[in-house]
């Protein structure tokens, strides 16, 4: 799938270490895609982990644990993510730390 001039969406809403291992995922996507435009959801007490990654465009930050912590919440989000949407979204990455055992 070409990558290059898409509407990218990243989430990882976990936590601080978790977060900050998603850097080298970011990193790779915008060589891949160096003129797409790169939005990350994360959580507001992690914002300023990733406020000046020089990979994303675009921070939308969200109340995980308050005013996002349901449906309605989410449809904000999703109205925030495609209020802003020129052009449309075209990929959406969900990112997840697995423990393997």
């Amino acid at each position: 799938m070409e990558l290059d001039y898409k509407r990218i969406v990243v989430t990882f809403l976990m936590h601080l270490g978790d977060v900050i291992l998603t850097t080298p995922f970011l990193e790779v996507l915008r060589k891949a895609a160096p003129h797409s435009h790169i939005t990350y959801v994360i959580d507001e007490k992690l914002k300023q982990v990733m406020e000046y990654n020089p990979n994303i465009d675009e921070l939308i930050v969200v109340d995980k644990k308050g005013r996002h912590n349901s449906i309605s919440g989410l449809n904000e989000v999703a109205r925030e993510i495609n209020a802003k949407g020129k052009p449309t979204l075209s990929l959406i990455y969900i990112l997840m730390s697995v423990l393997l055992i």
